[in-house]
């Protein structure tokens, strides 16, 4: 796998979500870099992300991405579903002032926090296993016998709704 930088952004000023992805678009393009904002609530770990990020470039080699952007189909599958209104609610970023960021290139995340204005800070996972149930829909018995990282990436590694 290889090394990205995760990082959780904290803006002093809230702005909707539409329009925080929209700069995060023209930035993207400008930098030249793969950027995608998450939930930091409903993420397990940036393995989960990276897994999700390998499993998106795997369908467009293999041509059953369900989305046209590489950006678009890592969200799919970091939410572990085919679709998007659905990946959105939840792993989607529903608080400006609060939110995930994941960049392949450590320098160009922190750029791009210099961009929007934003604070840093280090990613520490605050994911439940009762909010994983109800995000997931992971069943409650399976945690006997995964860690919450390891039921997490089970469960979205199977893509379906």
């Amino acid at each position: 796998m290889v090394f990205v930088a995760i990082a959780v952004l904290f803006l002093a000023g809230k702005i909707p979500p539409r329009e925080l992805l929209i700069e995060l678009r023209v930035i993207r393009s400008s930098l030249g870099c793969l950027v995608q904002a998450f939930d930091p609530d409903s993420i397990s770990s940036g393995l989960q992300l990276q897994v999700s990020l390998e499993n998106a470039k795997k369908a467009f080699e293999l041509g059953e991405n369900v989305s046209d952007s590489l950006e678009n189909e890592f969200l799919l599958h970091a939410a572990g579903t085919r679709k998007f209104d659905l990946a959105i609610s939840r792993v989607g970023v529903k608080d400006t002032s609060k939110f995930l960021l994941f960049c392949d290139d450590e320098a160009k995340l922190k750029s791009i926090a210099q961009k929007l204005g934003a604070s840093v800070r280090k990613f520490s996972p605050t994911l439940t296993a009762a909010q994983a149930q109800k995000i997931y829909g992971i069943e409650k018995e399976i945690f006997q016998t995964l860690s919450l990282e390891q039921a997490v990436i089970e469960k979205i590694a199977l893509f379906s709704d």
